[in-house]
């Protein structure tokens, strides 16, 4: 069965400045999921700083507008709890007055992969606050190209065959299709500007969804600076994907 996870993220309101969102305001974006009924089969919410991000799990594939009403009417309701409390920045990622069906280009960062569920489908969310879209091209530059850094790449077949980057021009809006390992150089260079250049998706050779990220720059959305992009990101893990490792603190 082909299974669909959205993640959607907005900075609608913070305490302490701009520090994380409290705790009214993630109670009203937990009803709004949560009133949903039957159309997620899962769903948790979580917050990196002040920034709110909603992971739902569902059947109705990417781009969907019921999937992204939800999350936007979520988030307007977050943003009422947090004009009542006061809180900084209240709204300051809804950039438009109204949902027309697709939160993509109204403020709310977004990341979607649609694929057939595989046996304990594992899958890693990666959020990050007061950044910029480009902030995961390092990390997955050395997940996907560097076999120093991940040896995945040598024992991992699948892995070892390289694999496809959509690399998403922010100024531009365009998109480009690399392949390792052919446009490696090409590939290295494009990563060296995280302000410009921004991994979009990465595919096996073979089509294979592995990792979706937002790449929506708000000032180009506003028109003017409202604040730091803050993005957000999908890498399904395990088997013919990069695998995660446990890492004890000390």
């Amino acid at each position: 069965m082909k299974v669909t996870v959205s993640a959607i993220k907005a900075d609608v309101g913070g305490i302490g400045g701009h520090t994380r969102p409290s705790d009214g305001l993630l109670d009203a974006v937990r009803r709004t999921i949560k009133g949903a009924g039957n159309m997620l089969l899962d769903h948790y919410i979580g917050y990196s700083g002040d920034d709110i991000h909603i992971i739902m799990s569902h059947t109705k594939g990417t781009d969907n507008s019921e999937i992204h009403g939800l999350a936007w009417k979520a988030f307007e309701e977050g943003t009422k709890v947090a004009k009542s409390e006061g809180l900084y920045g209240a709204g300051q990622d809804l950039l438009k007055d109204s949902f027309s069906g697709n939160v993509k280009g109204m403020g709310p960062g977004v990341a979607e992969l649609e694929f057939e569920e595989r046996p304990n489908e594992a899958f890693t969310v990666l959020a990050a606050d007061k950044t910029e879209p480009g902030a995961f091209n390092y990390p997955f530059y050395r997940l996907f190209v560097d076999a120093l850094s991940n040896t995945g790449l040598i024992v991992n077949k699948s892995l070892a065959a390289g694999v496809k980057f959509n690399i998403m021009d922010v100024e531009e809006g365009t998109i480009a299709e690399l392949e390792l390992w052919q446009d490696k150089p090409i590939l290295e260079a494009a990563l060296m500007y995280p302000g410009r250049y921004v991994i979009s998706s990465v595919y096996t050779k073979a089509g294979e969804p592995i990792a979706s990220l937002s790449t929506d720059r708000l000032h180009n959305i506003a028109g003017t600076y409202v604040g730091k992009d803050d993005p957000i990101a999908l890498v399904r893990t395990q088997k013919n994907f990069p695998a995660t490792k446990p890492r004890k603190l000390s």
